[in-house]
C-alpha cells in the first residue's frame, strides 16, 4: 500500500497540541520565576549597597584613629575628610562622626548614620542604622 496515510495512534490526535501546550506553559513559568527573582534581588541590591558604604566606613574609622595616634587630632580631622570624599561613601561627612579622647587616653572614632530604604509592597521606608567605631588604646594598639 504505498502512498496510504498511516493509521492514527490511539490518543495521538491532541497529543501535539498538548505538547505546545506544555511547552509555552514551561516557557511562562521560567520567565515569571525569571522575573520574581529579579523583583526579589532589588531590594537587596538596594541595602547591599548601604552595608558596602558601612564596611568602607569601617576601615575609614581605623585609618582616621592610627592618623590621630600617629599625627595629632587636627591630622585625623584631615584624614577623615579626605577618605569620605575619595572612597565616595554617599550620603555620608564628617558630621557623622565623633572623634573623642576616653579615660585612660584611649582614642575613639565613631561614625553612626542611617538611611531610609524605599522597598517594594512597604508602605514606609525602611530605616537601616549603621556604626562603625575604632579605637586606639594609651599603648597605641587599635581595639575594636
Amino acid at each position: 500500500m504505498s502512498g496510504s496515510a498511516e493509521p492514527a495512534q490511539p490518543g495521538s490526535v491532541g497529543q501535539g497540541r498538548f505538547e505546545r501546550v506544555a511547552r509555552i506553559a514551561r516557557i511562562v513559568l521560567a520567565g515569571g520565576l525569571v522575573v520574581a527573582a529579579v523583583g526579589a534581588s532589588l531590594p537587596l541590591l538596594r541595602i547591599g549597597a548601604h552595608v558596602l558604604d558601612d564596611r568602607e566606613l569601617d576601615g575609614i574609622a581605623v585609618a582616621v584613629a592610627l592618623d590621630w595616634r600617629d599625627f595629632g587630632l587636627e591630622r585625623a580631622r584631615q584624614r577623615l575628610q579626605h577618605e569620605l570624599d575619595r572612597r565616595g561613601v554617599e550620603g555620608i561627612d564628617e558630621r557623622v562622626c565623633a572623634l573623642t579622647l576616653e579615660a585612660d587616653a584611649v582614642r575613639r572614632v565613631a561614625c553612626a548614620w542611617e538611611v531610609e530604604v524605599e522597598l517594594p509592597l512597604r508602605e514606609r521606608p525602611l530605616t537601616l542604622a549603621f556604626a562603625s567605631v575604632a579605637r586606639v588604646d594609651r599603648h597605641g594598639t587599635v581595639v575594636y
